[in-house]
């Protein structure tokens, strides 16, 4: 008699070339690459294969129609999410040139936040010549290889070895300075070491890196302590003072929208 797996069930972690549990399926010395033939790989990694299109979205050369926007600086942000360093350097007088996300989920609401814009796609496929000109490089590099919450994997991690992408741009484009934030567990992982070859990586780009934990709880009623670095070029400034946030107070009924009169009226009537 046979049953249909439930969804539920656990699966076993194997081949589905071969069905044998010592290895995945992208390692299988069996598979046969659908793109060149060959053996021993799947497409995503065969070496004949076209590689991926750059995906520009609406930071594409000929999609820009504000290009000549005055502004006090320009920056671009990189693995965006949905725009959180938008928000805050564009209320500086900052001009978005460019923004990298992959997450299609997270594209569709960052063009919903900020005037239809799309951001470009996965920026290990954009060269940096695709990259305009900059100020300020932001970015919220993935968090998954350093939180206390994961598997740690640091740096050898591939979302982690995504820092290496700002390092890429930073040296290309030589932007006055760079702004990046990453969990809080990013600081002691690995004892330190890894906080400290990231350092040591921008320092190598031209850059004076500084960093500090900083907690959101005193502008929001949340406990948030996240790390952030600030670098700046070398012939720009050699030292930066992180700012003393004030302590607000707030709880969550400060942040909640006002409800609408008509829609206070409807759920009053209804209860």
């Amino acid at each position: 008699r046979s049953y249909a797996l439930s969804p539920f069930m656990p699966r076993a972690r194997g081949c589905y070339h071969c069905y044998q549990s010592d290895h995945r399926a992208r390692d299988c010395p069996h598979c046969v690459c659908a793109t060149c033939g060959g053996l021993g790989h799947e497409p995503p990694r065969c070496p004949y294969r076209t590689p991926a299109a750059e995906d520009l979205g609406d930071f594409a050369p000929h999609a820009r129609t504000s290009a000549a926007e005055p502004a006090a600086f320009t920056f671009i942000e990189l693995f965006a999410g949905i725009g959180g360093f938008r928000v805050a350097l564009a209320a500086l007088g900052g001009r978005c040139v460019f923004a990298s996300e992959v997450d299609p989920f997270a594209r569709g609401s960052y063009a919903a936040n900020h005037c239809g814009e799309r951001p470009a796609g996965d920026i290990t496929q954009i060269d940096a010549s695709s990259v305009p000109a900059h100020d300020v490089l932001a970015a919220g590099f993935p968090c998954q290889p350093f939180s206390f919450s994961g598997k740690r994997g640091g740096l050898g991690d591939p979302r982690g070895a995504l820092f290496l992408e700002i390092v890429r741009l930073a040296r290309a484009h030589q932007p006055k300075a760079l702004l990046l934030e990453n969990v809080r567990g990013l600081e002691s992982h690995d004892g330190g070491r890894t906080l400290a070859i990231i350092l040591r990586e921008l320092e190598g780009c031209g850059y004076c890196a500084r960093h500090a934990v900083i907690d959101a709880v005193g502008l929001l009623p949340q406990q948030r302590a996240r790390v952030f670095i600030v670098a700046l070029r070398a012939d720009v400034r050699q030292q930066y003072d992180f700012p003393r946030l004030p302590r607000l107070g707030r709880g969550v009924r400060d942040i909640l929208q006002p409800v609408a009169a008509g829609a206070a009226a409807a759920a009053a009537s209804a209860a």
